[in-house]
């Protein structure tokens, strides 16, 4: 016998057990008796309904009765069960000896059927689900087989029946206790389960509706006003029983089984009913069996209707859930890139004097070679602060679904040796040998020109950090079918086979090359690959492993020639260079930015004004009257928007110049709506400064 069995068995007889302890508890005594007393009215009513050969009938309400007792309050009252079949068999005349037998049988169907629901199976009493629903069923078919089998074997034993009315007695037997388990055990569960509800009004409006037609149409069945429909017997229960098991659920179809049950079995013990034309015996046969395909099947529906109910409301919760998370989760998202804009603004706002006073001293000569060298690399340092900075917000930027580029028709050649352009001093210091392959033909891309020159500096920058001093970086444009293909190719130091997948994900790095200082965050080839995706392109990398190199591939569609009109490089309206003439009104709360910047406009050659408030900044560019403010937007009293807006009100035509460490697209947007013609994002050199100076022109200014 499997070890899985024996411990089953062993579980089962410890359940049964009784503790002497127990025997003396008054409660106990008095569940005992409640339930003795109960099973023994029941089977004798039972009994009286055309027993067969006495002892067998086809109602009998004390299974149900005895299943859902041990099953709700605990195997400990078995013995009522006992005692109540062995004492109605011998008020019923059966010898002491075949009323034992059917008492262990009786007692046993329950105790076993309880065991099964309650330790084996683990259902739900409340069976809102299907596997609750057919557990019970199978185990209300199943348990009375051992019932039958018990009791029928010992009224054969004991020469109550014959041996050839074995058969008869035992079906009449099985089927008896099957539809007591069935409709008054499967009642009593789901009520004593949970005896209390809550309804709304109209589900309780619908409910009495619902039960008074399942009334009306029980009282038809047994009027049975129409023969045609003794044939289809179920005609009578069906719409009823549908509506419950839809709407009620299995609280509702186990109350309409018994009352249907009740309704049925009175008409055919009455004579009456669907099945009049048979005798007693079949009548009550025919109507347990028309009983029990109601109950069985609506309570399989009405199950599977609540457990989609279930479902459906867990699904819901789920969503609702979901929907919180997705709101946690915009809401930090938001969090995190106002963060970043404010971390962005404090750390470039140190970084603007810094530069400043760099490129004073640029000017002014370092004196020594080494201070010369020093010098470079305070430069460098400053703007690979700077570059992390716009990545950091760059990635922050591109994930959110308002990004736009500002698509036109670009040159892809040109853009390649824009960006060559601005990595040749990096490539220079480290002595790489770059190698450059451009097609005759010029290839036009659909492509906003500065985020397209930032995919292909990235990947060189990239290329030139892992690659080796007097290493090679190839870099080749060409045409591939209906695609422009850019190939950066290097000899740096590769990327592993466990590294390659995850290549393109933020925060990814390598170690550095040899000789080559760590920098950066790790966010360079993630931006990049976004913002291919954005231009409708697509991004590889290849490596045969570490110290063979990388290749990194763009694929971008090509677009038609575009007219000389729509051309991205259009010629400028060409403005005369910037000259002394040009006043120069710098407005920064930040006091050693604002002298840095404003003493190097001096010494390049600018009439220089500085304001540290945005009142201040009023009333200077009044008495004034400057071609150029360069306005900080983080101002203690009127922040920098409303500065501009006020000189444009009082009739400011000169430029105006948002100086800020907040370089965000919205940034930028409030910034050209408040008044300003341009946006600069701290630290921007003076090359950037007089680049915008050089399309002013000095004009009649009167500020009222």
């Amino acid at each position: 016998m499997p070890q899985s069995v024996h411990r089953m068995g062993g579980h089962f007889f410890r359940a049964g057990w009784i503790e002497a302890r127990v025997l003396k508890e008054p409660h106990y005594i008095a569940e005992l008796l409640f339930l003795f007393l109960i099973y023994i009215a029941t089977a004798l009513w039972g009994l009286s309904l055309h027993a067969i050969n006495g002892f067998a009938t086809l109602v009998w309400p004390p299974t149900g009765i005895a299943l859902a007792a041990l099953y709700l309050y605990g195997y400990r009252l078995w013995p009522a069960v006992f005692f109540g079949a062995f004492l109605t068999n011998l008020i019923t005349g059966a010898p002491a000896g075949v009323a034992l037998g059917i008492g262990l049988g009786n007692g046993l169907e329950a105790l076993l059927g309880a065991y099964f629901l309650r330790d084996v199976l683990e259902i739900n009493p409340l069976l809102r689900r299907l596997y609750d629903s057919l557990s019970f069923i199978g185990t209300a078919v199943a348990v009375p087989i051992l019932a039958a089998t018990i009791g029928v074997g010992s009224l054969t034993l004991g020469g109550i029946i014959p041996a050839s009315a074995f058969a008869i007695t035992w079906a009449a037997w099985w089927l008896g206790d099957v539809l007591g388990a069935l409709i008054l055990g499967a009642f009593l569960i789901r009520w004593l389960a949970k005896p209390y509800f809550y309804r709304t009004r109209a589900e309780l409006i619908e409910g009495a509706a619902a039960f008074a037609l399942l009334i009306g149409m029980d009282t038809l069945a047994v009027i049975n006003p129409s023969s045609i429909l003794s044939n289809i017997p179920m005609a009578y229960f069906f719409i009823p029983f549908l509506w419950l098991s839809i709407r009620g659920g299995a609280r509702g179809i186990t109350a309409a089984s018994l009352i249907t049950a009740i309704f049925v079995v009175w008409g055919a013990v009455a004579g009456g009913s669907l099945f009049a034309n048979h005798s007693a015996v079949e009548s009550l046969f025919l109507a347990q069996i028309l009983i029990g395909l109601l109950s069985t099947i609506f309570l399989i529906i009405a199950s599977a209707m609540e457990e989609r109910r279930q479902s459906n409301l867990a699904m819901t919760q789920n969503v609702d859930e979901l929907r919180k998370a997705l709101g946690k989760i915009k809401r930090a998202d938001q969090a995190k890139n106002e963060f970043l804009a404010v971390l962005a603004h404090e750390l470039r706002n140190p970084l603007a004097p810094l530069l400043s006073s760099l490129e004073l001293f640029k000017m002014q000569g370092f004196g020594t070679p080494e201070k010369h060298r020093l010098g470079e690399k305070m430069e460098h340092s400053i703007a690979l602060m700077s570059k992390l900075l716009d990545d950091l917000l760059d990635v922050s930027r591109v994930s959110r679904k308002h990004f736009k580029l500002e698509k036109i028709p670009v040159d892809i050649g040109a853009v390649v040796r824009r960006s060559l352009e601005s990595v040749e001093t990096q490539t220079e210091r480290r002595g790489h040998a770059v190698s450059v392959s451009l097609p005759q033909d010029i290839l036009w891309v659909a492509a906003d020109p500065l985020r397209l020159e930032q995919i292909v500096v990235n990947l060189l920058n990239t290329a030139a950090k892992y690659t080796p001093p007097r290493g090679t970086i190839s870099v080749s444009c060409r045409q591939l079918h209906k695609e422009a293909v850019v190939e950066v190719r290097d000899t740096g130091i590769g990327i592993s086979a466990e590294r390659l997948p995850h290549i393109f994900e933020p925060f990814q790095q390598g170690p550095g090359a040899s000789g080559s200082p760590r920098e950066g965050i790790g966010v360079g080839l993630s931006l990049t690959k976004k913002l291919v995706r954005l231009h409708g392109g697509v991004i590889e990398a290849a490596s045969e492993g570490a110290g063979r190199g990388s290749t990194f591939t763009i694929r971008l569609p090509l677009s038609p020639t575009p007219l000389p009109a729509s051309v991205g490089h259009r010629a400028r309206e060409q403005r005369p260079e910037a000259s002394s003439a040009l006043k120069v009104l710098v407005v920064d709360d930040n006091t050693t930015a604002a002298q840095a910047l404003g003493r190097l406009l001096e010494v390049t050659g600018y009439e220089t004004r500085i304001a540290h408030t945005g009142k201040s900044a009023l009333k200077t560019a009044r008495d004034f009257d400057p071609h150029v403010a360069i306005v900080d937007i983080g101002l203690p009293d009127l922040d920098g928007y409303g500065v501009a807006r006020q000189m444009r009100g009082r009739g400011f035509s000169g430029a105006l110049i948002a100086l800020t460490g907040y370089g965000q697209d919205e940034d930028k947007a409030k910034a050209f709506a408040a008044g300003f013609d341009h946006h600069l994002t701290k630290p921007a050199g003076i090359a950037d400064i007089r680049a915008i100076f050089g399309k002013t022109v000095p004009a009649e200014r009167h500020m009222v």
